[in-house]
């Protein structure tokens, strides 16, 4: 009888662990394009237009934000979700993109940095 409260209590930390690392994903991926928009804004904008306020963190957070609920793009990430739990052999496919997810404001940033360094 115990092996059985043992094994519940097992897949509840593990789904509790699935959630709590979900939610600081999410958290990491909304201030590393924060400071992606930030960046950018100082880098690209504020010499065009020096009159424009510059963009703090906080500003880039809500911006993204406001423009992710919008777009619907956390409708579409749920829909991929969805699909690759029907179809196992997309999981691959959905770590491939996890980790993007994770390194591509970075990649972005360095982008912008070398075309900044070079170009202005």
């Amino acid at each position: 009888m115990s092996t059985d409260s043992d094994e519940a209590m097992v897949a509840c930390a593990g789904f509790i662990g699935i959630v709590v690392g979900i939610f600081l994903f999410i958290i990491y991926i909304t201030i590393a394009s924060a400071v992606l928009l930030s960046s950018f804004w100082a880098w690209f904008i504020l010499p065009i237009f020096p009159a424009l306020p510059a963009l703090t963190i906080v500003n880039a957070v809500a911006i993204g934000m406001f423009y992710n609920a919008l777009n619907g793009s956390y409708l579409k990430a749920i829909e991929k979700y969805n699909e690759t739990r029907k179809n196992p052999k997309e999981t691959s496919e959905s770590i491939g993109l996890f980790i993007a997810f994770a390194i591509g404001p970075w990649i972005a940033l360095l982008i912008g940095w070398v075309f900044k360094t070079i170009f202005m």
